[in-house]
Parts: C-alpha cells; sequence; structure tokens
C-alpha cells in the first residue's frame, strides 16, 4: 500500500508540474482553492491533495490528501 501511495504522490507531482501551478499561488489560495474543490472542480481537488500532501498554506495532513485525491480520481483524473 505504501508504494501505491509514492507512486500516486509521484503521479500527482507530475500532474501538478503539468498543469504550471505555483507553490507560491497555492499559499495565499488555499481558501478558494478549497471551495472550488468542495464544488467538484477537478483541478482543485489536486492542487488542494497537493497542498495537504506538502504543507502548502495549510497543515500537512497525509489523510486530507489522500481523500481530496481519491475525489479527484473518482471524478475523472488518473
Amino acid at each position: 500500500m505504501r508504494i501505491l501511495g509514492q507512486m500516486v504522490i509521484h503521479k500527482l507531482g507530475m500532474l501538478v508540474l503539468a498543469m504550471g501551478l505555483t507553490v507560491t499561488a497555492w499559499a495565499s489560495d488555499f481558501s478558494t482553492t478549497k471551495m472550488q474543490a468542495e464544488q467538484g472542480d477537478i483541478t482543485a481537488q489536486v492542487r488542494l491533495a497537493t497542498m495537504y500532501s506538502l504543507g502548502i498554506g495549510v497543515a500537512q495532513d497525509g489523510a486530507q490528501s489522500q481523500s481530496w485525491l481519491s475525489q479527484a480520481c473518482d471524478s475523472g483524473v488518473g
């Protein structure tokens, strides 16, 4: 399971890089990103998962990261 999680995080990182998102923008945009993610925006869900995973603009939280990434996958990412 740990290897699968690492693979998912790696793919998530590659997706984020491909989308051209910057860490600086995330840190100032947590509230907006969370609101968009809660409304079903797949890009925001992936961004929020990454923010929780890396602790950008919010306390690092692996469980929240996994939850948002799962929602994004259920919505069509991956």
